[in-house]
């Protein structure tokens, strides 16, 4: 029980910004790489790299690098059942939120030629909804 504990709490703290909290339920919609998240948002990509080791480091996302490009994805596979579901939860609160909405938008503007096939698909169909 303490390892849960120990575990959501690194995880609130990682999640705890309103900007990597965006991040994290953009992800939910599927792998996007730096630029996207970086078009998405609005900022800088050396904050979205600050934001992405922080909730690397917390458990949350993983990435894979494709030629230039780092693929980032939700990673809760690593995590405690109940912690896993206590982070589900809070992404389920994000649901309809219209900066995140707003975010996949401008990351679906960021698909440029090149970009591995499995970031254009989740984004086209995600900035649909």
């Amino acid at each position: 029980m303490a390892v849960a504990v120990n575990q959501l709490a690194s995880i609130l703290k990682a999640a705890g910004d309103p900007a990597r909290l965006r991040m994290l339920a953009m992800l939910r919609h599927g792998p996007l790489c730096v630029c996207q998240l970086v078009g998405g948002l609005g900022v800088v990509q050396s904050a979205v790299s600050k934001h992405l080791g922080i909730l690397r480091r917390a458990g949350l996302v993983d990435g894979t690098r494709r030629g230039r490009w780092l693929i980032c994805r939700l990673s809760l596979e690593s995590l405690d059942p109940p912690v896993r579901d206590a982070v589900g939860k809070l992404l389920d609160a994000s649901r309809g939120d219209p900066e995140v909405a707003r975010a996949l938008r401008g990351a679906a503007k960021e698909t440029v030629r090149g970009i591995p096939r499995e970031c254009l698909g989740t984004l086209t169909a995600t900035a649909r909804t």
